[in-house]
Parts: structure tokens; C-alpha cells; sequence
């Protein structure tokens, strides 16, 4: 869909939207404040992984979205199963990462609590469902991580299903976000509602951190960026299924984990070199799969966590440590 087109549709939603009184379109995100990033140890390692265990993951299930197929897979490949060519409800995960020195690091808030269906009608919608404190601040609270813990905030991107909790998560706690430019320019988009972007959700105001001066280009990973300064939380720029969207390498004192968020949905679009059908470029959806591809291969051990693979998580209520997880399901 291009620029032109897409201004076209947001003209005429618009006006449809003026005469409803109400419009996702419409509806303004909260006032963003960037700051200068501040670098943990400015930059230089404090805890080395060679001095304490590695960081903590705790993944949340927040609820369960019903996932259009031609999000999850493109679906004009033509080997794609018959099994792969209809909605399919998926995971909606959050994570915690605990750091023994500087603190906690959350990646994506989930769904909010209540109703939390989202999308732009008539052009897409997503049904979702969720328990009574399934949402992430509730179980942070349950699993005592209070809201000055939390260091930074860090989505993978802005789409409903990763950032629906974000409003609860800011009044929660005040720690800024990081994001690529490229998000940054998604957010303040106009038509940012076509990119998936539900403003409505993400109303409140929030302070933020552009990390891409920050980045440093590794041989595998591309532009990167070390979270706590030590190697155990590296983000990496996997563009694709949205312009500034990041995967992140993790490394506790038992695994190294890869979590791709929506690099790649599901088992099927590695097994099957295909990326999502709902991207901003399809070419670099399918260079950020075949990023992720590389480094399972390269990186001896690595454990793959996919954005909303359901079968990794049919044995989990609602949190889990990652570690956990492996041994459990």
C-alpha cells in the first residue's frame, strides 16, 4: 500500500469517522518526550557476565489473540499447508528481565486488562481474550516486581497485541522507553492507525530514548545494542513486519534465548523460510527471517522463543521463567 494510496484511505475514514463522533484515526497518542539515552555504566560494564549469573527471564501470557492468517504467514506462497491458511488464536507474551545489579528491563506490555479487541474497521480487526489479571501489571505485581524496579520499557513494536498494556504499564511505573527511530516516526505517523499502531491504546504520555546513535554493528547480529552494558541483553534491529521493529539475544546462567517477536509469528515461518503476510517491506521481512535463521545456526545452543507460537506455551497459565519453560513444556 502506498503513501498516496494510504493518505486516500485515511481522508475518507477520516470523514466517515467525523460523522461517528469517533475514530481510531482520530485519536491522538500521548505527548512523547525524547531524551539523551543514558548508557548503564555509561557504556562500560559494571557486572560482567564472567561476575554474576546472567539476567532472569519471566514471560508473561496476557491473553490470547485471534490472528488473522494472513498476519501470521504470507499467504501467497504457494507452499503454504492447508493448516496455515486460517485465523488462529496466539499467545500474547510480555517479558521481565532481571538484571542482578541495575535492575528489571520489560519487553512488550500484552494486552491490557479488559476489553482488549483492537484493529481499524473495516480494513482489520483482531479478537482477543484474556483471564481477570492476566494483564502484565497485575501478575508484575503477584510476582512482586514494583514499578520503580523498572528500569526501561522496551517494545518490540507497536502493534495491539505487544503494546495494549503499555497505558497501565506507564501509570505503573515511570521508567522511559526505548525505540528505534524508525518507531518513533511509526508512532507519530497520521497514519500510523494502517500501520497497525491503535493510538487509543497507547494515550498516555511517556518519555523515550532513541538508541540507534547507540547501536554498533556486530558481524552477526547487524545493528545492535547491549542493554546492560555485559552482553546479556542485546537488541538488534529485525525490520520487516514494521519499520523499526527489534529482536532481542538473551543470555541467563543456564541458556541463551532468541526472541524474535514478529520477526518470526510462528515455528512455520522458519521452518518454512516464509515471513509474515502483514509487513512495511516484505524484502526486509524476509532478510530479518533469514537474520534470525543465521544466527540459530551460528550460535551453538540458542533457544528460539517465537512471537506467538502456541505450542510453547500450552502448558503455561499465565507466568513462567524462560529457563523454566524449556524443562516444562
Amino acid at each position: 500500500m502506498n503513501v498516496t494510496f494510504k493518505f486516500f484511505l485515511s481522508l475518507v475514514v477520516s470523514i466517515f469517522c467525523l460523522i461517528l463522533s469517533s475514530c481510531e484515526l482520530l485519536q491522538p497518542v500521548g505527548n512523547i518526550n525524547i531524551e539523551p539515552i543514558a548508557l548503564l555504566g555509561d557504556g562500560r560494564s559494571k557486572a560482567s557476565l564472567s561476575s554474576h549469573e546472567g539476567v532472569r527471564v519471566t514471560a508473561y501470557v496476557t491473553g490470547w489473540v485471534k490472528a488473522p492468517a494472513k498476519i501470521l504467514i504470507d499467504q501467497d506462497s504457494p507452499d503454504l499447508p492447508s493448516q496455515l491458511q486460517s485465523a488462529k488464536w496466539v499467545p500474547s507474551i510480555a517479558y521481565a528481565i532481571h538484571h542482578p545489579e541495575y535492575g528489571v528491563v520489560i519487553m512488550d506490555a500484552g494486552l491490557k486488562r479488559g476489553e482488549c479487541d483492537y484493529g481499524l474497521r473495516p480494513f482489520y480487526w483482531v479478537p482477543c481474550r484474556n483471564d481477570v489479571g492476566a494483564d502484565l501489571v497485575s501478575q508484575l505485581i503477584r510476582s512482586k516486581v514494583a514499578g520503580e524496579d523498572i528500569i526501561h520499557i522496551i517494545p518490540s513494536h507497536f502493534h495491539g497485541d505487544h503494546i495494549s498494556g503499555l497505558g497501565a504499564l506507564l501509570a505503573y511505573s515511570d521508567a522511559e522507553l526505548l525505540l528505534t527511530q524508525a518507531s518513533l516516526d511509526e508512532l507519530r505517523s497520521p497514519l500510523r492507525a494502517f500501520s497497525g499502531v491503535p493510538s487509543k491504546m497507547i494515550g498516555k504520555d511517556m518519555k523515550a530514548s532513541v538508541i540507534d546513535s547507540r547501536m554498533l554493528e556486530d558481524p552477526l547480529l547487524g545493528q545492535s545494542f547491549d542493554v546492560f552494558s555485559d552482553g546479556s541483553l542485546l537488541l538488534f534491529a529485525t525490520p520487516g513486519h514494521s519499520a523499526g521493529h527489534l529482536s532481542a539475544l538473551v543470555k541467563t546462567n543456564k541458556n541463551q534465548f532468541l526472541l524474535s517477536f514478529d520477526a518470526s509469528h510462528i515455528k512455520e515461518n522458519m521452518q518454512l523460510g516464509i515471513p509474515s503476510g502483514a509487513s512495511s517491506s516484505p524484502d526486509q521481512a524476509l532478510d530479518s527471517l533469514q537474520k534470525l535463521s543465521a544466527i540459530m545456526e551460528r550460535i551453538n545452543g540458542v533457544k528460539m522463543i517465537y512471537g506467538h507460537e502456541p505450542s510453547q506455551w500450552a502448558c503455561v497459565n499465565q507466568s513462567i521463567d524462560l529457563d523454566v519453560l524449556l524443562a516444562t513444556c
